[in-house]
């Protein structure tokens, strides 16, 4: 008599692995907060006033929203997500299939 024939045996389809709630709260309140200050900059200086003695208010306003997006993109690549997955996320390594010849 033939052995029936047996479908593939497939990986398990697991939910993507998320972020930690902390870590999209901080990058929601982070990305909105840069957006805000990229589309209402902050009246805190005059134009021809000097920070720090040499640079502009003019480049000094965005030199500093560039350098706070770095940080977020630093951050958001580092901290929250890193290289290998906890061990009970880490997926299970598949199984031969049975060829049902255990006699």
């Amino acid at each position: 008599m033939a052995d029936p024939v047996q479908a593939p045996v497939r990986a398990p389809v697991r939910a993507p692995v998320r972020a930690p709630i902390r870590a999209r709260r901080v990058l929601t309140v982070a990305l909105l907060l840069l957006v805000v200050l990229h589309v209402f900059p902050l009246p805190l200086g005059d134009s021809d006033q000097l920070l720090a003695g040499f640079i502009p208010w003019d480049l000094a306003y965005p030199l500093a929203w560039m350098a706070m997006a770095s940080m977020v993109v630093v951050y958001m690549t580092t901290t929250p997500w890193p290289d290998e997955p906890p061990p009970e996320r880490q997926p299970r390594p598949l199984q031969p299939p049975s060829r049902g010849d255990d006699r």
